[in-house]
Order: C-alpha cells, then structure tokens, then sequence
C-alpha cells in the first residue's frame, strides 16, 4: 500500500505493444499532497531505474507524480527465470536476446510506460524526462505518443555520431583524436560486442550489460552521421518530434565533450523548440554532474541541479545565469548564443 507519510514506490509490470515483455516500472506519489503534474523518467542506456529512485522521492515529495521504468534486459526488465543477482545468469539472456535494440525495442518499452501514465492519470498534465539516450529515443517515437507531453526535459542527452563526439579533456574543446581514430576505435568495440554475443557494461564505461542489438544501434548509430535518426530512416531533419524541450548538458561531463552533440540533436528534430543549456558546475557552486552524476542523490541540496530540473519540470522555465552557453531554437525562432 501507498504510504501517506514517504513515497513509496508501486511497481508496475508495464504492456509492451509487441507484447512479448514483462518490462518493469515504479510509480511515485504522494497521497497527502496535492499532485502539480505527472513526470516519466526515462533511463539512459544501460541503467536501472533503481538509480533514479532518489530523485523520483524527490519530484514527488514536491508534488509531482513520478515514473521510472527500466528498459528490457536492464535491471529487473528480464524474463522469467533469469537469476538477476547472477551475472552469469543476465548474461545467458542477453545472448538469447540479440534482437533486442534501442530503436524498436526500447521504444517499445516508452511506449509502453506513455500508455500506462495516459491511462492511470488521465487528464494531468505529463513531462517527460529522458537522461542521455532517455531523451534521444524519446524523439523517433510517433508523435502521438511525443504530444502527449506539454513539454520534456533533456540531460546529457545528444546526437552520439562520432563526427560531432571527438574524444577531449575535461573543459577543452579542442579533439584528442580524429575521425578515423575515433572510427577505429567505435568498431573494434562494437566487433569486440559481436565476438562476445552482449554489450558489456565496463567496456561502454556505463550502465549494465545490454544485448548485441542495442550495440548495433548505438555504437553503430555513431558510425553515421546522423546517429540513431539515420538507422531509424529520420536523417536530415526528418523526425516529427514537435515536443518544446529544454536540454542541459555540462562541461565536465565525459561523454559530451562539447555543445556540438546537443546542436546535432536539435538539427534531427526541427519542429521542436529546443532551450539549451551548457553549464559549468564549479563555477556556479555545484558539485560535479558529469554525464551520471547529476541524478545522484547529493545534488538534491538548495539551488543544485535538482532544484534546478524541478522548477523546469513544475513551471517550464529556468533560473538565468546559472548556464555558460543558452540558446533557443525551433520553427520561427532563430539560433543564438547569451
């Protein structure tokens, strides 16, 4: 039962439109305040939705309906049978599971999660929050999936083709590496996967083991030029996304080593008004949020970056001058930098 005093979570066995997978959800709210809007975490790769559980207490001690989901073959999102406290065993699973990607399965799982919040709270307002490929996905679902949102919040997420994702130093956006370095390097991790029949978490640096197919997708999306929009058949500003979204990256973040990731993104999805935000932590008294960090638990103190994503997601706007880099763009709304 749902107790009035903390959040608890309610788990949820989430109705997958292939109908082939038990993926699994939480549900956070709280009886005795009143309820501002209903927010969907969506995780990034390789990452259960146990990591968000800190932040999902805090949306909804706030007020705010929250649901995390985690994405099949990603934390208790197995099938029956599989030992989840035995690698050995999630590993057997993954290899029998290849098929399974980020494209289709994965958006599948969204889906899934976006039909369960439209039913269960029919007529309150929906947010969404995608962290890292959360985010990305997110954009190639159908757009009648995508409006149901007023309107989403963004972290880390990006355009991961290796063209726009050089390896740099922490706070240098100058490349340590070039295209072909980085071509080479992308396909022996992705022919090292394919050796091995699974994704592993330590070789991504993130996450838990996946399956091949989300491989396939993601190192392989970074093989073209325009990521996971190209294998989808949506390069070139094709995706019908139109949800307005603000998008918060950091410079201490080792995955996106500059703001030309984030713009990428934003030039796959043109019908959308995008805000953007390329934030310095140290400087504005933040403790490091790199590409993980920032939904740890430590950062739920006074003016951090909770706070911060919180009064985007109650109200749609954001402090000034907490962001080194803002810029808006979208249909009717030209491209600057303050």
């Amino acid at each position: 039962m749902q107790d009035a005093g903390q959040p608890f979570p309610e788990l949820v066995a989430l109705k997958t439109e292939d109908g082939s997978f038990p993926t699994r959800g939480y549900l956070f709210f709280k009886k005795d305040v009143a309820l501002k809007n209903v927010v969907v975490i969506a995780p990034a790769s390789g990452v259960p939705a146990g990591f968000y559980f800190g932040f999902a207490t805090y949306l909804a001690n706030h007020g705010h309906g929250t649901f995390v989901f985690s994405f099949r073959y990603v934390g208790e999102s197995y099938p029956p049978g599989v030992n989840l406290r035995s690698r050995e065993s999630r590993i057997e699973a993954l290899k029998a599971a290849p098929q399974v990607d980020m494209i289709h399965s994965w958006a599948n799982d969204m889906k899934a999660a976006i039909d369960f919040i439209f039913t269960r709270f029919r007529g309150e307002e929906l947010i969404w929050c995608g962290h890292s490929n959360g985010g990305s996905i997110f954009t190639l679902l159908p757009v009648v999936y995508s409006s149901r949102f007023s309107r989403a919040l963004f972290v880390g997420s990006f355009n991961g083709s290796i063209r726009y994702n050089l390896a740099r130093e922490e706070g240098n956006q100058n490349p340590l590496e070039t295209i072909g370095s980085a071509r080479s390097r992308v396909s022996s991790a992705l022919t090292a996967a394919r050796e091995r029949g699974f994704l592993s978490g330590a070789a991504a640096n993130v996450g838990e083991d996946m399956t091949l197919g989300v491989a396939e997708d993601w190192w392989g999306g970074m093989l073209v030029k325009d990521y996971i929009w190209e294998l989808a058949g949506l390069p070139d500003g094709m995706a019908g996304y139109s949800t307005d979204t603000l998008m918060v990256c950091y410079n201490d973040d080792w995955v996106i080593g500059s703001t030309e990731p984030m713009r990428a993104l934003m030039n796959c999805c043109p019908f959308a008004k995008f805000e953007g935000r390329w934030i310095e932590p140290k400087s504005i008294g933040w403790e490091s949020c790199g590409h993980v960090e920032t939904f740890r638990k430590k950062h739920s103190y006074i003016g951090g970056p909770w706070e911060y994503y919180r009064e985007y997601l109650a109200k749609g706007t954001v402090r000034d001058k907490v962001a080194m880099v803002e810029w808006h763009q979208g249909p009717e709304r030209e491209t600057f930098k303050l």
